[in-house]
């Protein structure tokens, strides 16, 4: 009867420990989650050089964006 108890109790925080387990797996954000923003790259063509790659031009847009952001940042401090 001892025995029964204690394997109970074990199996019980065993369980809690995989209950944890599996909460921290389904709450963590997996990468096919994360928002996206999709831009046809027909449309921005007209703005990059003909050979630019998709990457090169998030990179030129993300760029010019910060670049954007610390220039209004500048004109709020004066």
């Amino acid at each position: 009867s001892g025995a029964s108890n204690l394997h109970g109790a074990g199996a019980s925080n065993l369980q809690d420990n995989n209950m944890d387990a599996i909460f921290a797996i389904m709450t963590e954000e997996k990468g096919n989650q994360k928002e996206t923003l999709k831009i046809i790259t027909s449309k921005l063509k007209k703005y990059f050089p003909k050979n630019t790659t998709p990457k090169q031009m998030e990179d030129t847009i993300i760029k010019l964006l910060e670049r954007e952001l610390q220039r209004k940042r500048g004109r709020e401090s004066r």
